[in-house]
């Protein structure tokens, strides 16, 4: 097939098909079938493109290589269980053959702790079956395209692993992203109703302008790195022990909870010491919170979810109070703002109203708390000044 002719089918494979009209609202399902759920509650379906960034040399190959042995052996990974035992096609642009064994023998020592089960290499036999691994990073671009069609039509993967998309885009990601994604690879996903799952590196970037990123426009790349994928999986470093922060953004129904069932968008993981037997092990919420920000002199940095928590640990405040508090760090007004409609929105904290001090204009002022309140009329009878 010459340039051309790649370019008409690629182009015939995007044109939208039209669906009927429907009526209403109330035909709508609440859930999604569960034929479509490839991953998590329902973070990855059939026709998803996942994206996994991280900066180099943070452990993409690793994570990718043995989240796809774990999720094709029906087993967690990162804590994020697959829906059954996947069929994974696994592009491999940066690594060889002996790296990647060594990611395996990584995962089968530690994966107790990865997976919940001590596995044994008999255990890993039907990964021949269920894994299939393409070394080849010859065809690019339009090309690549053509032959990850031609090889799930073969294989018929659940999910086809990228790994990392530089080595397959062809050219610079802000010019080619709208082209390789959504107009070469999306079609093909939803045709042969599979998934994929692409590791992308974010911009390089300081210990101090970690805590500082919107982690979903995290890869390089432009807007369409984050409005194609329909979850974007971020790992960011924390400390300097090997301790990472996995953040899930836009679809976070990952499954993630902390120790007091409380659903999480973030969870902690630690590699191993021996780097010819890598893994990422899990750390606890308690552990991975406590850690001090990236930065430690870089007050701004400290502006986050955590802070908020920790001023409301000593009780409830007044909203304005605790923007107040967190400007002293210092970090401008909009950064605290941000920092406290996140907890609000994972429910890490709660609002009400004091019905017995309207301030100018006739509004309430708002009181934050760590605890649901539900009895609005007496939450509402909050007298107490906030705390200093």
């Amino acid at each position: 097939m010459n340039e051309e002719q790649a370019q008409k089918e690629l182009e015939e494979m995007a044109k939208p098909k039209r669906q009927p009209l429907v009526a209403g609202v109330n035909g709508f399902p609440t859930d999604p079938p569960p034929h479509t759920i490839l991953v998590g509650n329902g973070a990855i379906r059939i026709g998803d493109i996942a994206m996994l960034n991280s900066g180099a040399g943070m452990g993409k190959s690793v994570s990718v290589g043995q989240m796809a042995m774990a999720w094709a052996l029906g087993l967690p990974y990162f804590g994020i269980n697959p829906a059954r035992s996947l069929r994974i096609l696994h592009y491999v642009g940066e690594d060889d053959e002996a790296t990647m064994g060594q990611i395996r023998e990584g995962f089968l020592l530690h994966s107790l702790a990865i997976t919940g089960r001590q596995l044994t290499a008999k255990d890993l036999e039907p990964l021949d079956e269920m894994l299939q691994t393409q070394f080849d990073i010859t065809a690019i671009g339009d090309d690549f395209i053509c032959e990850v069609e031609k090889e799930i039509e073969e294989f018929k993967p659940d999910m086809v692993f990228i790994n990392p998309l530089l080595s397959y885009i062809g050219g610079d990601p802000v010019a080619l992203a709208t082209h390789f994604l959504r107009v070469g690879l999306l079609p093909i996903l939803k045709k042969y109703k599979c998934a994929a799952l692409i590791a992308h590196h974010t911009c390089k970037l300081t210990k101090t302008s970690w805590p500082e990123m919107d982690m979903t426009y995290s890869g390089i790349g432009g807007s369409e790195m984050a409005n194609i994928p329909r979850i974007v999986l971020t790992i960011a470093p924390v400390g300097n022990d090997g301790m990472i922060c996995l953040h899930a953004s836009k679809r976070t129904t990952v499954g993630w909870k902390d120790e007091d069932g409380k659903h999480k968008t973030y969870a902690f993981f630690r590699r191993t010491d021996d780097p010819t037997r890598p893994a990422w092990l899990p750390v606890s919420y308690e552990e991975g919170e406590s850690r001090p920000a990236q930065s430690e002199g870089n007050a701004k940095a400290k502006c986050s979810t955590g802070r908020v928590i920790a001023i409301l640990e000593n009780g409830d405040r007044w909203k304005s109070a605790v923007i107040d508090e967190l400007m002293k760090l210092p970090c401008g007004f909009s950064t605290a703002d941000r920092a406290i409609k996140h907890a609000l929105l994972m429910e890490e904290i709660f609002e009400y109203e004091d019905k017995e001090k309207p301030v100018k204009g006739g509004s309430r002022r708002k009181w934050l708390t760590l605890t649901p309140q539900q009895d609005e009329t007496e939450a509402g009878g909050q007298t107490n000044e906030p705390l200093t």
